[in-house]
């Protein structure tokens, strides 16, 4: 599961979603036959379930992690629980893109 950080970060940008919301999804609330997503009341403003469609890119992800799924969460943590952070990953990735130039614009050079 080592693109684990960055299917995370794609979900979060292609499904509009916080983080702690993506990290701690469970495969339970996910029909990926008829791309929907079901937030239970617990985790939604309103107290009510959501039934949310998944975009063509999201369904895609989730359909390529499912083949590797490890557990109830898409994002599985050290202990039995989800994953609790992105930053360390993130951190990690902006150091080397950095120290490489990467993320320097042409007239920084």
């Amino acid at each position: 599961m080592q693109c684990a950080p960055a299917d995370a970060l794609r979900l979060l940008i292609l499904a509009g979603s916080r983080e702690g919301e993506v990290l701690s999804a469970m495969w339970k609330n996910f029909d990926l036959k008829r791309g929907i997503r079901t937030k239970p009341s617990y985790h939604t403003k309103q107290k009510k379930i959501e039934h949310v469609p998944l975009s063509k890119g999201a369904l895609l992800i989730l359909k390529r992690m499912e083949k590797q799924r490890m557990g109830p969460y898409l994002f599985p943590g050290r202990g039995d629980g989800p994953r609790v952070s992105l930053r360390r990953p993130w951190h990690s990735s902006l150091c080397g893109r950095l120290q490489g130039g990467l993320l320097l614009s042409p007239a920084s050079r």
